[in-house]
């Protein structure tokens, strides 16, 4: 099944002031619908609900969130920084995210479907106890990422840098590694069994599996 890219309208209503038009919906307890997010500092907002639907944001900062329950659905970001972000409990439905950092950003609880990142900074990630499904990774660095418990239905993993990620208690069976960075990848006790990885991968793997190759 192909990963499904976001429905976004071709013409979005641009908010004069992006905070107001966020604090406006939060005192109606409306979505956030169709709407460009350029060039802006998304700071402070602190709400039990909040829902974004069809919008697209570019060059956005994203500091100081306190949502319980937050929804993106239908949405792209292109260069925006959600760096240390806390995205637990999230729901993204078709999101993309292409050169984005999210340095420490976590999803923890979180349901992630057709989903993408492209080119994105994901160093010290972390996905606990989440639902991926349908979502991709391309040429992302995922240096130190954390997988933990994470439910998943094979995520596509192209030319990007797992070293030294950890994948505890989530199988790697059927998932595709061969053009990635492993070095240093911690995985649980037989995870490793049925992953697929190249050959000039094997001498890294007898590594991380504690066997001396003279």
């Amino acid at each position: 099944m192909a990963i499904k890219p976001p429905t976004i309208e071709p013409y979005l209503d641009k908010p004069i002031d992006p905070i107001l038009a966020i604090e406006r919906a939060i005192e109606s307890s409306d979505d956030l619908e169709n709407l460009l997010f350029e060039d802006a500092d998304l700071l402070g907002i602190t709400t039990r609900r909040l829902e974004f639907t069809g919008c697209r944001f570019v060059r956005c900062s994203f500091v100081d969130f306190d949502v319980k329950r937050l929804s993106f659905t239908d949405c792209q970001f292109d260069h925006c920084d959600f760096s240390n972000f806390e995205f637990s409990g999230c729901s993204l439905v078709r999101v993309a995210f292409e050169d984005c950092r999210l340095t420490g950003a976590t999803f923890l609880d979180a349901s992630l479907m057709h989903v993408q990142f492209q080119s994105c900074m994901l160093t010290y990630i972390a996905f606990g106890r989440s639902t991926l499904k349908q979502t991709r990774f391309a040429q992302c660095d995922m240096t130190n990422a954390s997988f933990r418990s994470v439910k998943h239905d094979l995520p596509k993993l192209e030319s990007c840098k797992l070293i030294a990620s950890e994948w505890v208690e989530t199988p790697l069976k059927g998932m595709d590694l061969s053009d990635c960075e492993i070095a240093g990848l911690l995985v649980s006790d037989g995870a490793w069994r049925g992953a697929i990885l190249d050959a000039s991968q094997l001498l890294e793997l007898a590594r991380l599996m504690g066997v001396v190759v003279k």
